[in-house]
């Protein structure tokens, strides 16, 4: 009988160990898991563009976009730390580093004096790169661009097929625009490029109006007839913005040209009759007065009768 009793007394504690074995192997495996996931928490995936634009006065900009994905949505991530290089044959250059602003971007100027070194015969390589945070993981992108040079020209051509003002009698000349894109090689030469896409502005106080557009012929020009009637300063100057936008091989490329072809404007213009001008219209100018010579005839009226009141009954 003792025996017995102590085989189920031994039973019951070997399953009790068990069950504790098992309890707590549980419990490890759930605060390891825990840890697990605390030291290593899902990152969201990062979006990076790199855009390249040739200025006015040839310097170099590169633009980055950056966001990430969260819940459906596109967010601009900023800032963040967007590192721009260059490719080489001898290896990779760094050109500098520049901050997301709130809209995720970030924009990085090179000097018309520093030269852009070729990865190829005819090819820039730029680089950008982000190296992630707590939060979003890294991204690196590159684009491959050619140096494209965007130059042009205006000219009046006398043309006695024009049409002819009727004020003088004399011929209205052709108004010709002209534009060239050529690329160069690791050489330095010139080559005229083709089929590329060129659009023509005019500089306005608040953006750039389009006037005209076409493509690059085999010499790479593209011309166009100024026929506009535009409103431009005081001595009838406008100015032509003329670019080449979001192309494979040249990315953005913008020039200008001032021309005499616009329609002399005076500021000193004389403001007509309103409610936001210096000028009231003339009702209200009429009513105003009505309502003040009003008053003061009322005004006048009484203090007459009051004097004839004590000069009729003077004190005793």
């Amino acid at each position: 009988m003792k025996n017995a009793v102590n085989t189920q007394v031994q039973e019951f504690i070997t399953c009790l160990n068990s069950r504790i074995f098992i309890l707590s192997l549980f419990i490890i495996i759930i605060s390891l898991n825990k840890t697990l996931m605390a030291q290593d928490p899902e990152l969201y995936r990062s979006m990076l563009r790199v855009d390249y634009e040739k200025l006015y006065d040839e310097t170099k900009m590169l633009t980055s976009k950056l966001n990430f994905r969260s819940e459906g949505k596109y967010i601009s991530l900023s800032n963040a730390k967007i590192t721009f290089s260059c490719l080489s044959e001898d290896g990779e250059i760094l050109l500098g580093t520049a901050d997301t602003d709130e809209n995720g971007i970030a924009k990085f100027y090179i000097s018309k004096a520093y030269s852009i070194p070729l990865k190829d015969k005819n090819h820039m390589r730029f680089i950008g790169r982000f190296d992630g945070n707590d939060s979003v993981k890294t991204a690196t992108k590159y684009i491959d661009i050619k140096d494209g040079i965007l130059s042009v020209s205006h000219k009046e051509i006398a043309n006695e097929e024009a049409d002819v003002d009727s004020t003088n009698a004399t011929p209205v000349p052709q108004r010709v625009i002209s534009t060239w894109l050529h690329e160069t090689d690791s050489l330095g030469n010139k080559i005229p490029v083709e089929n590329e896409a060129v659009k023509i502005y005019v500089a306005r106080l608040y953006g750039l109006l389009p006037i005209g557009e076409g493509e690059t012929d085999t010499d790479g020009q593209f011309t166009f007839d100024f026929e506009k009637e535009i409103p431009g300063d005081t001595s009838g100057n406008i100015l032509l913005v003329i670019k080449i936008e979001d192309s494979d091989d040249y990315g953005y490329i913008t020039t200008s040209e001032t021309v005499p072809w616009g329609m002399p404007v005076s500021h000193n213009v004389i403001q007509p009759r309103a409610l936001w001008t210096d000028r009231a219209p003339l009702w209200m100018t009429i009513a105003v007065i009505i309502v003040l010579g009003g008053a003061w005839i009322n005004f006048i009226i009484a203090s007459w009768n009051i004097y004839h009141c004590f000069k009729s009954h003077p004190k005793a």
